[in-house]
């Protein structure tokens, strides 16, 4: 059924997609409170990559990660070849359950740093261990010149045929 759906949305020019998976983990998933499943986003991965349609995949890092943690990820990125891959910092928003689990332990309450790239709690690691881990997992889960290509060639595809149909109807 999702085939299905994604075949006829791109017949009428998605090109992009972005979803948030979250985790590659059935366990980070029940714990974040996900009614989803591993196995279910590895489907949909294969699906969206079948029908040629950039992927921009989010993976929340959690502020207790570990070292191994963010190996791990790196790793599944890299085997999965996830070339758009996006890692927000589990933000804790006020009004959201989470939120109201960790409020004795959230560091600041300046809006500013709600941006998905800053840990208001706590992290397991030293704070500048978790930074540079998260810096590493940024720079290095993707090869630099894959994500170049995949810039230039996916793109260009998409959206030039979607430029030139509009410029045909305004004529």
């Amino acid at each position: 059924r999702f085939n299905s759906f994604l075949e006829k949305w791109k017949e009428i020019g998605l090109s992009y997609v972005a979803v948030g998976f979250e985790s590659f983990s059935d366990y980070e998933l029940e714990y974040l409170n996900k009614k989803t499943s591993a196995e279910i986003n590895e489907k949909a991965i294969k699906i969206i990559a079948r029908n040629n349609i950039v992927l921009y995949a989010n993976f929340i890092v959690r502020p207790d990660f570990t070292r191994e943690d963010f190996q791990r990820l790196k790793g599944y990125v890299r085997k999965k070849k996830l070339y758009n891959p996006k890692f927000p910092i589990y933000t804790p928003f006020p009004g959201t359950d989470y939120y109201e689990s960790v409020k004795p332990k959230v560091m600041s309450d300046d809006y500013e740093l709600y941006d998905f790239k800053h840990a208001l709690t706590p992290t397991k690691l030293p704070i500048k261990e978790f930074y540079q881990e998260y810096i590493n997992l940024q720079k290095y889960t993707v090869p630099r010149m894959r994500a170049y290509i995949d810039l230039i060639k996916r793109p260009l595809a998409g959206i030039i045929p979607l430029i030139l149909k509009r410029r045909k109807s305004l004529s």
